[in-house]
């Protein structure tokens, strides 16, 4: 569902693309007045203009941000709730309980911290397109922030969550340790098999055992 409203949420402003000879004349006139510096490739460059009027491109853009984030909320509620009554009818001990808590503050983390990442540029744009603020400098900056979002949420992934961590600094260190227990050391040395008792002329028991080493 998230892949197919990637590709639907911004088909309004699409639709609605004006001529670019008349749209491009708005839009010096309106960066005219609120800024006197405007450069070249703005003057005379080839600019695209995607609309005159922000609405459609801002309802879609909140539309989306609202659905992420009820989306993620429904989520952590669900999962917090569905813990909370595993707890009610299950005898877990205190370290089970610990463990779950900090799993779900990591999911807290995985899933805020990239939201934090798009909102704040996004307010700045809702920010500037209302008071008609315009500042190339900050718009790239934000537009880099934005840019950033699945790289941020891949690295907050591998940092938070302790099994994630511990493979990459193995792979990053190279230090591709192999750890086991006695008892699966004991079973890696050795083998012993048993034959069963088998019944012979003298009604002995043969007991036959054989070390394997690797």
């Amino acid at each position: 569902m998230n892949y197919i409203s990637c590709f639907l949420f911004f088909i309004p402003p699409y639709l609605n693309i004006p001529d670019q000879s008349y749209a491009v004349e708005v839009v010096h006139k309106e960066l005219s007045e609120s800024s006197t510096n405007l450069p070249i490739w703005i003057t005379n460059g080839p600019v695209f203009v995607l609309s005159t009027n922000a609405a459609y491109a801002f309802i879609s853009v909140m539309l989306m941000i609202l659905f992420i984030i009820g989306e993620c909320v429904i989520f952590i509620f669900l999962l917090a709730f569905n813990t909370k009554c595993m707890a009610r009818k299950m005898h877990l001990s205190k370290t089970t309980l610990r463990i779950q808590r900090k799993f779900l503050n990591a999911l807290h983390v995985q899933m805020y911290t990239p939201l934090v990442i798009l909102i704040v540029p996004l307010i700045y744009v809702a920010y500037s397109v209302y008071f008609r603020e315009y500042n190339q400098a900050i718009n790239n900056v934000c537009f880099i922030m934005i840019s950033f979002h699945g790289l941020a949420s891949t690295i907050i992934m591998l940092l938070i969550h302790k099994s994630y961590r511990e493979v990459c600094m193995e792979i990053f260190c190279m230090r591709m340790s192999y750890k086991t227990t006695p008892a699966m050391e004991s079973l890696r040395n050795s083998f012993v098999s048993h034959v069963p008792r088998t019944k012979l002329r003298h009604d002995s028991v043969i007991v036959v055992s054989h070390q394997i080493t690797y």
